[in-house]
């Protein structure tokens, strides 16, 4: 069963997204989902998000930084999380 939820700040939004998503993020730490993957234009919110969602019993399993867009400061990364203990189910 997928779980899509799914928030994209765009070009231009104000704070006011970063809020809505600290808020998601004890949601999804919750969520009865086996993987999460979460893509952040921001390490700051990142770091925090990440935070968030380990304190929720995720473990980040794998990270990719993505140049998105060439000769820009801006990187885009992207996360693959999974529940802790789902190595051992797997296994």
């Amino acid at each position: 069963r997928p779980h899509l939820p799914h928030s994209s700040p765009g070009w231009g939004s104000g704070g006011g997204v970063n809020s809505i998503i600290a808020a998601l993020m004890p949601v999804l730490a919750k969520s009865d989902a086996e993987r999460i993957v979460y893509v952040s234009c921001d390490p700051a919110t990142l770091a925090r998000d990440l935070k968030t969602l380990a304190a929720g019993g995720w473990r980040t399993e794998r990270v990719a930084a993505l140049d998105l867009f060439p000769h820009t400061p801006h990187v885009e990364t992207v996360c693959l999380l999974r529940r802790s203990g789902a190595w051992e189910k797997e296994a």
